[in-house]
């Protein structure tokens, strides 16, 4: 009788065992999506889904879990980032496959995380950050009215980006 509780006590309790058979494909799939979804925004879930799938999915999905090591892992973010991907994309990828190992640890898939130690590589290329001269916030300053410089002087003197600046309400100001 012990023998079958073993069997069914996994099935009735609806957790998955741990097993050296998972491929990334389904834990990715059956496990890490459907709970994290229920943390992100839609867009952010259809952004980091997409991801997900297009890059790492399609490269690694019939990999079974155990078989992952760091630097099989690096080598990927080294490969992607050769081949012109941006810094940010390439540091998402890092950031995705961190956290959906640091899940398969935590749920007892794996005891320890291979893309723990994983960094972005310095070859990705990161786009160039423009910067306002002072003589061109001055020209913008000296174009619009005082009502129209508001916005823009939020922006540009207090660093507020679009969602701070239109957020604003009249406690947080009188504050």
């Amino acid at each position: 009788m012990s023998e079958l509780a073993k069997i069914v006590t996994p099935l009735n309790s609806r957790e998955m065992p741990p097993s050296k058979g998972w491929t990334f494909s389904d834990f990715v799939g059956q496990v890490y999506l459907p709970f994290y979804e229920r943390k992100w925004k839609r867009s952010t879930a259809a952004t980091n889904k997409d991801r997900m799938k297009h890059h790492l999915v399609s490269k690694f999905g019939s990999c079974t879990l155990g078989s992952f090591h760091r630097e099989l892992l690096q080598d990927y973010l080294d490969e992607e980032a050769a081949s012109g991907l941006s810094f940010s994309v390439v540091d998402h990828l890092r950031w995705d496959l961190k956290q959906v190992f640091d899940m398969a640890v935590a749920e007892g898939f794996l005891l320890r995380n291979p893309a723990q130690l994983l960094f972005t590589p310095r070859e990705c290329p990161r786009p160039a950050t423009k910067i306002m001269t002072i003589e061109e916030v001055r020209k913008l300053d000296s174009v619009l009215g005082l009502r129209e410089r508001l916005i823009p002087g939020l922006a540009i003197r207090a660093g507020m980006r679009p969602g701070e600046i239109f957020g604003l309400t009249w406690q947080w100001l009188e504050a």
